[in-house]
C-alpha cells in the first residue's frame, strides 16, 4: 500500500486513499465536530486576504501583491484536545507520520510543533472559500469528513492544485495569478487538477509545492475536514502572520 502511495505522489503529487475512516467513525468525528462548533467561545471564524505565500506582501512583485479571499471557521488543535480527542490521537499515531513519510521518499518527518494549527478542523460553510495558496507547512494530510455535492460541472467547495507549481512561480514573480482563471496547462503550468474526494477519505499533499485552493461553496451544505500537519524538521511552528489571519491568536 506504501509502495502504491509513493508511486501516485511521484505521478499526480498527491496521494488518495479512500475508506481510511469507516461511515461510522466519520459520523462520530462529526458529530463531536459539529458540537464543538456550537460551543460559545470556541473556534475561529475568519474572513481574510492573502497572498499565495502567506505572508506580508514585502515587494511589490505581482505574485506577492496579488490578493485572494478566504472564509472559514476553524477549531484549533487545542479546542479538538477537549471536545474531539480522536483527531489529536490520530495526529500522533506514528503509524500516520510513518505512513506520511514512506509516501514522500522522506528520511525523517516531524509532527508540527504547533499547538493550535498541528492538527485543526476546517468549516467551509455557504459562501465559503479557500483562496489560491502554498502552504507553510511542507507537508499535511488531509481527513475529508463531508463534502459539498457536485453538479455536473459545478464543483462548489472543491479541493483543486496545480501540481509542483511552486518552482515555476518563484522563478516568475511578475507571473499573471489572473491566469488561474482559465487552463493552467497554456501558461507553463502543469493542468489543474480536482480529485473526487469522497468522506473518510485521506489524502497526503506536498502543499508547500504546489498552488491549490478551495472553491467557493455555493451549496447549503457545510464542507469539513481535518488537517494534520508534519515537518521536515523537528519544533517548527507556524509564522505570527498565519496564526493572527486564520487562527485568530
Amino acid at each position: 500500500a506504501r509502495a502504491v502511495c509513493r508511486q501516485e505522489i511521484l505521478t499526480k503529487g498527491i496521494c488518495e486513499i479512500p475508506g481510511f475512516l469507516q461511515p461510522e467513525a466519520v459520523r462520530k468525528i462529526l458529530c463531536s465536530a459539529e458540537q464543538l462548533k456550537k460551543r460559545p467561545g470556541c473556534g475561529f471564524r475568519s474572513f481574510e486576504e492573502h497572498n499565495v505565500y502567506l505572508e506580508e506582501k514585502a515587494d511589490v512583485s505581482r505574485i506577492r501583491s496579488a490578493s485572494f479571499s478566504s472564509s472559514k471557521v476553524l477549531i484549533n488543535q487545542a479546542e479538538l484536545a477537549e471536545g474531539c480527542p480522536e483527531l489529536v490521537e490520530l495526529f500522533h499515531w506514528d503509524g500516520l507520520r510513518q505512513l506520511l513519510q514512506e509516501a514522500f521518499g522522506l528520511e525523517k518527518l516531524f509532527c508540527s510543533a504547533d499547538p493550535l494549527g498541528g492538527v485543526y478542523l476546517n468549516f467551509f460553510e455557504k459562501g465559503d472559500q479557500l483562496g489560491w495558496h502554498f502552504d507553510r507547512s511542507e507537508y499535511s494530510v488531509n481527513l475529508i469528513l463531508r463534502e459539498c455535492k457536485r453538479d455536473g460541472n459545478s464543483k462548489p467547495g472543491a479541493f483543486m492544485y496545480i501540481p509542483d507549481s511552486r518552482t515555476f512561480l518563484d522563478a516568475h514573480p511578475d507571473f499573471d495569478l489572473s491566469i488561474l482563471d482559465g487552463p493552467t496547462d497554456a501558461a507553463g503550468l502543469k493542468p489543474m487538477i480536482v480529485p473526487d474526494l469522497k468522506p473518510g477519505t485521506l489524502y497526503l499533499f506536498a502543499g508547500k509545492r504546489s498552488l491549490h485552493c478551495v472553491s467557493q461553496n455555493t451549496t447549503e451544505v457545510c464542507r469539513v475536514n481535518a488537517i494534520f500537519t508534519f515537518n521536515l524538521e523537528p519544533n517548527v511552528s507556524l509564522n505570527e502572520y498565519t496564526r493572527r489571519k486564520f487562527f485568530g491568536a
